[in-house]
């Protein structure tokens, strides 16, 4: 199978999934309360730490031990990474439930966390096999194990949450069910028949390339997370709801980043000896950012057609924090582009340095924020923590590079992007006057503002002509 055919069965299924996510929102938002839902996001932040320490830089060794035609090494390695993954689930869960005994997280029965460290504990030992499929190049068997998890859970999770009503824990249950189903059908029978034992110096070998990547891991967790612990900490449950919301509807915008990411990047490290690469950063850089926006204003525009459609009403809050998430979303999408002058040179070890230094800069205006303004707060200091670090990336990145930063084409997006909806008032219903006002105003206010160049422009009306 070639390579453009192996990306599609990868994207056919992370479009599959993602889409029986959205479909399955109105199940979810209808059974469950902004707080349930604020506590299942909770239950994942935990996972997310969790399988950090179980998992560590485990499925990256898997790939940096794997030798071509070797099949006896790549069983070795596979055997090893799997068992080692194993025990420290065992270890972490039961050091978990210790801690159970003694902390206690008042929005949140510790029966729920303990159900989840076990779906979360096996879907991270899952990881090990499907990465190997991956690895092997096994798309037949990457798709089989991705529908077979699907039509496990879905009918759990609709016979649990709503025929027998049991909230967050039918939807506990149903996950643990199909990782457990999935470790016994594929996982367990695939170790078992692949089982090389090696002596200990082997193990040692991935355990000391596996151990720096649960730093990183968990700088990265804290990064993605920091939003839901301000929240936890400072708000309740159902705030933490109201956000996770949003979060979800502005995922969709990794539909339109993923694809572009997985070609400009490979991209910008295939140009980075040509002298033209200062400005093909810099057209990138721009481009992506108002193809990113661009997403973002038909998701702001149709966002109350997509509540009146997926979500309760009783999750219409979030109506509110959307747009500011979609614009922080878009902004963090840059972090790729924006540190390419690191990745190419010896200073990549700066990168968890400034993402680090960008959590500490941000965090007295998350708390401030958070205290003040709720979920509307947080949303506002994920776009202040993205605005930083893609900031401090492009200031260390250009000592190696330069990457010219048209300022029009960041500050009329985001002046659009906040005031548009405001003056075109969104509603949940299924109504088409405010989102073409709001499409019409935001493409009017970009093509005249000077975030398009004169180059775009030409190209742009080119286009339409042809067209």
């Amino acid at each position: 199978m070639n390579l453009s055919k192996r990306v599609s069965v990868y994207l056919i299924v992370t479009l599959i999934s993602k889409g029986v996510g959205f479909l399955l929102l109105p199940l979810y938002t209808k059974h469950l309360s902004p707080a349930d839902y604020g506590v299942l996001a909770i239950i994942d932040m935990i996972g997310l730490y969790f399988g950090v320490f179980v998992s560590g830089g485990m499925n990256t060794a898997l790939v940096r031990f794997y030798e071509k035609d070797n099949i006896k090494n790549n069983s070795a390695v596979f055997t090893a990474i799997t068992l080692m993954v194993l025990g420290l689930f065992v270890v972490v869960y039961c050091l978990s439930l210790i801690a159970s005994y003694f902390v206690k997280i008042s929005e949140i029965n510790t029966s729920y966390i303990l159900i989840a460290l076990i779906y979360i504990g096996f879907d991270t030992v899952n990881s090990v096999y499907i990465k190997q499929m991956v690895v092997d190049k096994n798309e037949r068997m990457f798709f089989t194990i991705g529908m077979v998890r699907l039509f496990i859970a879905v009918p759990l999770n609709i016979y649990f949450i709503a025929y027998l009503e049991m909230g967050v824990t039918g939807f506990l249950y149903a996950n643990a069910i199909s990782s457990i189903c999935i470790w016994l059908l594929f996982s367990l029978p695939y170790l078992l028949k692949n089982f090389v034992l090696e002596e200990k110096l082997f193990f040692k070998k991935i355990i000391t390339y596996s151990l720096p990547f649960i730093p990183n891991g968990l700088l990265e967790t804290l990064f993605s997370s920091i939003s839901i612990l301000m929240l936890t900490y400072f708000m309740d449950a159902e705030a933490v709801g109201l956000f996770a919301i949003a979060v979800k509807l502005a995922s969709i915008l990794l539909l339109t980043s993923s694809p572009i990411q997985n070609v400009w990047i490979p991209h910008m490290f295939s140009i980075k000896d040509e002298e033209t690469k200062n400005k093909q950063y810099s057209d990138g850089f721009r481009l992506i950012l108002i193809v990113l926006f661009s997403v973002s204003a038909l998701l702001i525009a149709f966002s109350g057609v997509l509540f009146y459609f997926l979500i309760d009403a009783k999750f219409a809050e979030s109506l509110v924090i959307l747009p500011i998430l979609l614009l922080a979303n878009s902004i963090y999408m840059l972090r790729g582009t924006a540190r390419i002058g690191l990745a190419i040179s010896d200073d990549v070890k700066k990168i968890p340095i400034i993402t680090l230094m960008s959590i500490l800069i941000s965090l007295p205006f998350y708390v401030v924020l958070t205290v003040n303004y709720g979920a509307l707060g947080v949303a506002i200091g994920q776009l202040i923590l993205s605005l930083v670090l893609v900031g401090m990336l492009l200031f260390y990145s250009n000592k190696h590079v330069k990457i010219t930063i048209n300022y029009m084409s960041i500050i009329m997006p985001i002046i659009a992007l906040i005031f548009l909806p405001m003056y075109f008032e969104i509603s949940v219903g299924f109504e088409l006057y405010n989102p073409i006002g709001i499409i019409t105003g935001f493409f009017i206010l970009i093509y005249f503002s000077g975030a398009l160049t004169k180059d775009d422009k030409l190209k742009l009306r080119s286009m339409l002509k042809r067209d």
